[in-house]
């Protein structure tokens, strides 16, 4: 599969203990882009994703048609380097997010299932 694309799945639901999908965000070699690996998140509801970055500063925005995954929270937002935990998964559907690293913006996916 190409970078960033393989989709991640967390393997929670109903009865099962809260899952968590790591999603790295990096720097293309050329500094111009960003790649997000995975490239679209899969999780349940009751399970969250953990964004983390190298770079200083980075934010993740839920400004889709869905609104956010992860309850009242659409915005996302770190001074530093580091990692910004989702909150638990509340509402199922396909979402769209924005991620910015040092200026430069990608739009992945995420999916949330029962």
């Amino acid at each position: 599969m190409k970078e960033g694309t393989a989709p991640a799945r967390a393997g929670g639901g109903a009865g099962a203990a809260p899952e968590q999908v790591n999603i790295i965000l990096t720097k293309s070699d050329d500094q111009n882009s960003i790649l997000v690996v995975p490239g679209k998140f899969y999780i349940h509801v009751g399970d969250q994703v953990e964004w983390r970055c190298q770079s200083d500063g980075f934010s993740v925005d839920f400004n889709g048609v869905n609104g956010s995954p992860f309850g009242t929270t659409s915005h996302y937002q770190r001074a530093g380097s580091g990692s910004i935990p989702s909150g638990l998964a509340t509402k199922t559907g396909n979402f769209k997010y924005t991620v910015t690293v040092d200026g430069n913006v990608l739009d992945p996916n995420g999916q949330v299932d029962p």
